[in-house]
């Protein structure tokens, strides 16, 4: 397996790797020029089956079907002769019966309907198994079978009104029908734009700085002694349940470390942190040293209450236990606490940064993705969940008392990532939680993890794994049996939130994440393979697609890193080509035909049609621009210098006005940007804001003009 970067404020690995394997596995060929197989960053693509551009009529022959229905003896239409030993003439075969059936599209937007679909209400008198042999007749549009036998119809350009065309069926014993499937091709009914937010992921360098409490986003345990910042020893730590060091080495003891350390605040960039007193809170008794930026106030500290004078630089606050349990009666240091002074009487009432409030509460929902670290979770039981007690939340993630907690303050709808490895009492207990405490009225998305279709994350390979345990003979490949277990788990999970929820089961909005670039991880989600006797959308609990539109991210590719870095050299450092090409094309020597904008819209209306014709919401689990480098191109100082200066130049503002509007006028319902704050770097570039008390961005203003231009009354 190639080496991956993890980006820990986001958990994300940073790949340098392709999906081929997984299009190779899928039988799935991408079209030229549309999908790039560098696209892995965030949404990564590896195809758009669902794409025919053509606005011809066409029909597709059958003739491989045709020619498997002609008699045994070569002739053509030919009765064979009976035999003549006297055994008896085979019973006749019964013709198939196809029925009629109904499609949607958007205007201008060719739309793939599974052959599945399709053949769900026909049958066969003998059982024989159906498959389509041609398409014929379109009006309004061309239609043609697409190499894996689905029908991709395509609305003559304009056109608005009903379209259709014939399908024939074949049971593959000479036996024939012909129904008229109706496709209407409408403008997405585009209602008020909301727009939700994933929170970065808890760190010490994060400078979201969502706790009044700052050790909540403390550093790990740096095991140290007076010559060794970090004698790389956390293996041997003695931790209890929530974290807390119990004990330390004695002096003669083999382990090199005496003393274990931790930080808070580093590299918070331009704006830093407020400085000023700190109270360091903590049970228990032994000895707290402090450092960078910290100096201890001895003669207003008291046991359990240091005072700390601080001033703020990008070194941070150092927190250094060098005893602990001298008396050996287990009253170990605990429930350490830094809180600014003026918050030492509010903390536990009034537990999150005001700051940090401000600048969440726009927001119409909160994807929780990140705080509950769902990527590569390792969280099976409810006794694994993080909780309130634990010493930091950088480890399992944050616990849902405190993201159920955060939505109620800000008013805003959750939306929970539960991990991939979480059994049905883990399920339950969390939807328990939440229906008991999170306000009545608001809604609750539930997704089952994050990208299982993505191999950069362990998710990917436990699904394929449950899924040849629970389908050993099912036949199909890596690529279907995968996204089979994915689809039947996340019913599963669905079914159990409903339960908790059944006085209003409504307010819980089930989600299947899908790839942008390939419809197919829907598709197949949505055909239900796995049940002999499958059931409805709704009857699943299934309420939404997501998918993540991202612009911008063949920017930032190998295969594109030299065109791109030569745009750095002109007088402006290349902005105006990078801005070009996304809005409008034609500067990158292989980039998408009308630009990175247009490639998100074309993914977004495929989508939009694909759900209209489910009954399904389309969301946007994670959105906005994606100029980060990757497979080695974050060490490009001067295309990681370009993206940087992208993010703060107005001109991506109006891009996120016009991106955003488009996605509501293609019918798209909720829409979370990828991400709220954080300070970029070569791996991230995400963050609408850089840092909490930063005032505005480009990014960030624009999100918010938008939300409150949705909001104004008409």
């Amino acid at each position: 397996m190639a080496e991956t970067k993890l980006d820990s404020l986001t958990r994300r690995r940073i790949p340098s790797r392709t999906l081929e394997a997984d299009l190779s596995e899928s039988g799935i060929v991408p079209l030229a020029g549309e999908v790039s197989d560098d696209e892995l960053l965030r949404d990564s693509p590896s195809n758009e089956t669902s794409k025919i551009e053509t606005a011809n009529a066409q029909t597709a022959s059958g003739e491989q079907n045709e020619a498997n229905a002609q008699t045994t003896d070569g002739s053509s239409g030919n009765t064979p002769t009976p035999p003549s030993d006297g055994t008896s003439t085979p019973p006749s075969d019964g013709a198939p019966t196809a029925n009629d059936d109904q499609s949607t599209t958007l205007p201008d937007t060719p739309v793939t309907i599974p052959a599945t679909d399709l053949l769900r209400n026909d049958s066969d008198p003998n059982g024989d198994s159906l498959k389509i042999a041609e398409v014929t007749n379109p009006t309004n549009g061309g239609v043609a079978l697409d190499n894996e036998g689905n029908v991709v119809f395509t609305p003559t350009a304009g056109f608005t009104g009903d379209a259709s065309f014939q399908y024939t069926v074949d049971d593959g014993s000479g036996g024939r029908d012909a129904a008229t499937v109706t496709v209407s091709v409408a403008p997405a009914q585009s209602g008020s734009l909301q727009i939700g937010t994933n929170l970065s992921g808890i760190a010490y360098y994060s400078t979201q700085q969502p706790f009044i409490n700052a050790f909540k986003s403390a550093k790990a345990w740096v095991t140290q002694n007076d010559r060794t910042f970090d004698t790389g020893e956390s293996e041997l730590l003695d931790l209890d349940e929530n974290g807390w060091v119990r004990s330390l080495p004695a002096p003669e003891a083999a382990p090199q470390y005496d003393s274990v350390g931790t930080i808070l605040f580093r590299n918070q960039g331009e704006y830093l942190y407020p400085g000023g007193q700190y109270i360091v809170l903590y049970d228990g008794e032994g000895t707290l040293e402090y450092g960078f930026d910290a100096k201890k106030n001895q003669a207003a500290s008291t046991p359990g209450r240091d005072v700390i004078d601080v001033t703020p630089s990008q070194s941070g606050i150092f927190l250094r236990i060098t005893a602990t349990d001298p008396n050996n009666n287990g009253n170990y240091i605990r429930n350490i606490r830094v809180i600014p002074a003026n918050a030492e009487n509010t903390y536990q009432t009034e537990p999150f940064n005001p700051a940090f409030l401000e600048k969440t509460q726009p927001f119409a929902a909160l994807r929780f993705m990140d705080w509950m670290d769902t990527n590569n979770s390792e969280q099976k039981a409810w006794s694994d969940r993080p909780t309130p007690d634990d010493a930091k939340y950088d480890v399992k993630g944050v616990p849902v008392e405190t993201m159920v907690d955060l939505a109620n303050r800000i008013d805003s709808d959750p939306w929970f990532t539960m991990p991939h490895m979480a059994s049905d009492e883990y399920i339950a207990n969390f939807a328990q939680y939440v229906e008991n405490n999170l306000e009545p009225g608001r809604k609750v998305y539930v997704e089952l993890s994050n990208e299982v279709w993505n191999p950069d994350f362990a998710q990917h390979q436990y699904a394929l794994e449950q899924a040849k345990q629970e389908f050993p003979n099912s036949g199909e490949n890596d690529f279907n049996l995968r996204l089979d277990w994915y689809g039947k788990r996340s019913t599963e999970v669905f079914g159990i939130w409903e339960r908790v929820f059944a006085d209003n089961p409504d307010r819980v909005v089930g989600v299947i994440g899908a790839q942008s670039a390939n419809i197919a991880t829907a598709e197949r989600v949505l055909e239900y393979a796995w049940a002999s006797n499958p059931q409805t959308n709704k009857e699943y609990g299934v309420d939404a697609i997501a998918i993540a539109p991202y612009i911008g991210y063949e920017l930032g590719t190998r295969k594109n890193a030299s065109e791109v870095e030569s745009w750095t050299k002109d007088p402006d450092g290349g902005l105006n080509k990078l801005f070009d090409e996304i809005t409008q094309g034609g500067v990158l020597s292989n980039g998408y035909k009308g630009g990175s904008l247009k490639q998100a819209y074309d993914r977004i209306a495929a989508y939009s049609a694909l759900t209209r014709r489910e009954g399904l919401e389309l969301l946007g689990a994670e959105s906005g621009q994606s100029l980060v480098g990757i497979q080695g191109v974050e060490n490009n100082a001067a295309i990681t210098n370009l993206f940087a200066k992208a993010n703060q130049d107005p001109r991506i503002g109006e891009i996120y006005r016009q991106y955003y509007d488009k996605w509501n006028e293609l019918g798209g319902g909720l829409i979370a940007h990828f991400s709220d704050i954080s300070l970029p770097n070569k791996f991230n570039t995400f963050g609408a804001l850089e840092h909490v008390n930063q005032p505005g961005s480009p990014k960030y203003d624009a999100l918010v003009s938008l939300i409150n231009a949705a909001s104004a009354p008409t």
